[in-house]
């Protein structure tokens, strides 16, 4: 991917719940770091999509595990 493409998806990654925050958290391409931030994101969706993306540091994807929302921790549990 293009650097340009990386910042924007950086870029999403911050801020309050959106969709652009949500669709960050939905690509692959999606950086390790700013995943990792938004482990406690307030939006049950945004630490859904987290779960479930493949860049998601198993460490985080674990602490996902014991989600208090029942479709996020069912998401982290069938990548464990």
């Amino acid at each position: 991917m293009s650097e340009g493409f990386i910042e924007k998806i950086q870029s999403a990654a911050r801020g309050g719940p959106s969709t652009k925050r949500l669709l960050a958290f939905l690509s692959k391409d999606a950086p390790v770091d700013s995943l990792a931030k938004a482990q406690r994101a307030s939006d049950w969706m945004e630490r859904a999509a987290i779960a479930r993306n493949i860049n998601t540091p198993m460490a985080v994807v674990r602490k996902l595990g014991d989600d208090g929302n029942a479709v996020v921790r069912a998401i982290a549990r069938s990548r464990l």
